[in-house]
């Protein structure tokens, strides 16, 4: 079970989640992740804009208004999802435990 959970991990952090391109499933991802990590919802997308701004220059805020996940290019997504994954990992949850709660589709085994 732990193994299949670690590929499952190390999928989601090459952004290898094919089917987790639609914003809304993002959105529900980012509030189960906030509720596991106690943190509230608004900081989460903060972090997460970060993350993907620090880590691979996509500047969302600066490409136009809120929402600013609307913002994100279909070639980014994947870079979206890494980045998602962690912020996961920095907070010691579980990638495909989000998944899982967030009951999001994946083409994770």
């Amino acid at each position: 079970m732990q193994i299949t959970e670690l590929e499952s991990d190390n999928k989601a952090l090459v952004g290898e989640i094919l089917k987790w391109k639609d914003r809304a499933k993002l959105n529900k991802a980012v509030r189960v992740f906030a509720g596991m990590a106690d943190i509230h919802f608004g900081k989460v997308w903060k972090m997460l804009y970060d993350e993907v701004y620090y880590k691979h220059r996509i500047g969302v805020k600066q490409r136009g208004g809120k929402p600013y996940i609307n913002n994100i290019r279909e070639s980014e997504w994947p870079l979206v999802i890494q980045s998602m994954s962690a912020l996961c990992k920095k907070e010691g949850i579980s990638p495909s435990e989000i998944f899982k709660k967030a009951k999001l589709e994946s083409d994770i085994a």
